[in-house]
């Protein structure tokens, strides 16, 4: 390697580790306030999360790595929430509980996440711009600090966690497409760490990369991405493959299951105008809100991108999913249910804000170039400078929504209060501390708490969620002992009996009585039957144990990450051995 090389590979390695320092620092910052005060403000999403985590934990405490069914939360009905909902980034978050308090341990998670999120999308606008460090930097302020993904990350985390794979998703789609095919396991690798956050982000992603290809058919396109097509078929197999452990609960529990799902009807009360949305983010507003940095980039993006026709396509489409968030789009005459799956338009403002900060980093690289701030020295002052700048919007957007975010004055939010009487609905909007942190799970959830029940179980969701059991027709609460996706219900019959148990009754539910497997029949609650058991003291153990194909698919998962990795650190050696070689 000859000096030249070796003076760029210690610049390049300085500026990352300077840059990485920044990040550090700002995902610091964002959570400082929070853990000053002590406080969450948390709201019916939250909950339906934190109670998601809780149950992680508690399986984790007693040596259970894997969650199927609520045994703990949402009443104690063995939904299967954690079948059909990922939840692998919720662990950090539960393993943060061990050593934190509940407070603490969530933001522990925020800061990772944020983080986590800066360096992707540093690194993802590094191999898109060509190394380029003006627009890498400004990119990942722009995308991360963006008042979208503040808010979700207030409540709505599945969201929020996808938000972060985002950049990489769509950096592998690009290149793949358009500009280096053998680069084609990106976009497995973006897509499969987007399945494992939140289903609906990858379904809005395909939705983008079908229209983004159509369009290039139309352009004429079509024979430049047929050559592609043995990349797209690895990169398919490949995410199969690091994702077969949670499409495989889909196949098993949920197709043709009749499981009552999360509604698929575009919720037209909740989209907002584009007025609102201009309005809102200009007065740095966090709901329904991009922030103005987003903003800036829509309305002299144009300007910029003129003669590029890279970034012009990238601008339409932030232009585009901007008024797909709105309500100046058709919504209420969609009728396709690819589309109406998404219930909330202004999900793709996520999509929008990646798109703009793409657009915004161009702004700002042209800006630099045109003060002649194009040396080292000059660019890191200009990117602290960009720095300070995020930091004081950042400040702002604490500031001016306390309803959001915690304080100590002035916060309109009022503290939890352990509920009068069971089943209380959880407030749309509280403030919880580390002392009033476990009466959350004394309320119900108003969001998400049925979503996955069976047909059946959903239209006598009140008995179940009561944790009724019936005996003979007869109910009565009999309270089970609870254990890591099991429950055990102790009953004294005294003569034969029927019996009904309200736990929600899936493909890979078993059912044991005093030790032994039992047959059973679903009742009109689609719950678990049993019929003419004899009098007598009983113990009924009713769990959900996956098909071991689930386990062959987490074991193959874990194969395929680890030659990725094999595969990723080989190729910085035979990058390092040319290098020294030259």
């Amino acid at each position: 390697m000859n000096e030249a090389h070796i003076k760029l590979r210690e610049k390049n390695i300085t500026k990352d580790g300077l840059v990485m320092l920044m990040f550090l620092t700002f995902s610091f910052l964002m959570i400082k306030n929070g853990i000053q005060s002590g406080k969450i403000t948390t709201g019916t999403d939250w909950l339906f999360h934190v109670s998601r985590v809780e149950q992680i934990y508690q399986n984790l405490k007693q040596g259970s790595f894997f969650t199927f069914i609520a045994t703990d939360v949402f009443n104690q009905s063995g939904v299967g929430t954690f079948l059909f909902y990922p939840d692998v980034f919720l662990y950090p978050w539960a393993f943060f509980r061990f050593f934190l308090n509940p407070i603490n341990s969530f933001y522990a998670w925020y800061f990772l996440l944020t983080f986590l999120s800066f360096t992707i999308s540093y690194f993802a606008m590094k191999e898109f711009s060509n190394d380029n460090l003006v627009m890498a930097v400004s990119f990942s302020f722009l995308y991360v600090c963006n008042n979208y993904r503040l808010f979700v990350g207030t409540a709505v985390f599945g969201e929020f966690i996808a938000s972060t794979f985002l950049p990489l998703c769509f950096l592998g789609f690009y290149e793949l497409f358009f500009r280096n095919e053998k680069k084609w396991y990106l976009l497995s690798i973006g897509l499969s760490l987007l399945t494992y956050s939140h289903v609906l982000s990858v379904v809005i992603s395909i939705q983008l990369f079908i229209f983004i290809l159509l369009i290039g058919i139309i352009c004429g396109k079509f024979y430049d991405f047929l050559k592609h097509w043995k990349e797209l078929v690895k990169a398919i197999i490949l995410t199969i493959v690091l994702t077969g452990f949670i499409i495989f609960p889909f196949v098993s529990d949920y197709i043709a299951k009749n499981i009552h799902a999360p509604y698929s009807l575009i919720n037209i009360d909740f989209t907002p105008s584009v007025s609102m949305l201009l309005l809102n983010s200009l007065e740095n507003k966090i709901w329904q809100s991009v922030g103005i940095f987003i903003i800036a980039a829509l309305l002299i993006g144009w300007y910029f991108v003129r003669k590029n026709n890279t970034y012009t396509s990238i601008y339409i489409l932030g232009i585009l999913c901007f008024v797909l968030s709105t309500k100046i789009f058709p919504w209420a005459s969609v009728k396709i249910s690819f589309f109406k799956v998404i219930q909330l338009p202004y999900r793709y403002l996520e999509f929008a804000c990646l798109f703009l900060a793409i657009i915004g980093s161009l702004i700002i690289h042209t800006i630099f170039i045109s003060l002649s701030i194009n040396t080292i020295k000059r660019q890191i002052v200009g990117l602290m400078a960009i720095t300070i700048i995020f930091l004081i919007a950042f400040e702002g957007a604490y500031t001016n929504n306390p309803g959001f975010y915690p304080s100590e004055k002035n916060n309109p939010v009022t503290v939890l209060q352990k509920p009068s009487q069971k089943y209380t609905m959880f407030p749309t909007t509280t403030l919880i501390n580390k002392y009033n942190y476990q009466y959350i799970f004394d309320y119900r959830c108003p969001i998400g708490d049925t979503d996955y029940y069976t047909e059946k179980s959903f239209k006598h969701q009140k008995s179940i969620l009561s944790q009724i059991t019936y005996v003979n027709n007869k109910g009565e609460h009999i309270k089970p002992i609870t254990a890591p996706n099991k429950f055990i219900f102790n009953a004294n019959l005294d003569k034969k009996s029927d019996i009904d148990f309200p736990v929600i009754a899936y493909s890979n539910t078993r059912v044991k009585l005093d030790g032994t497997k039992k047959n059973y029949a679903l009742s009109k609650r689609g719950t678990p039957l049993l019929k003419n058991i004899n009098p007598g003291k009983h113990s009924f153990v009713i769990e959900y144990i996956p098909n071991k194909i689930f386990y062959l698919c987490v074991i193959s998962a874990g194969a395929g990450w680890i030659l990725i990795l094999i595969k990723s650190l080989y190729n910085m050696y035979n990058s390092r051995k040319e290098h020294k070689n030259d």
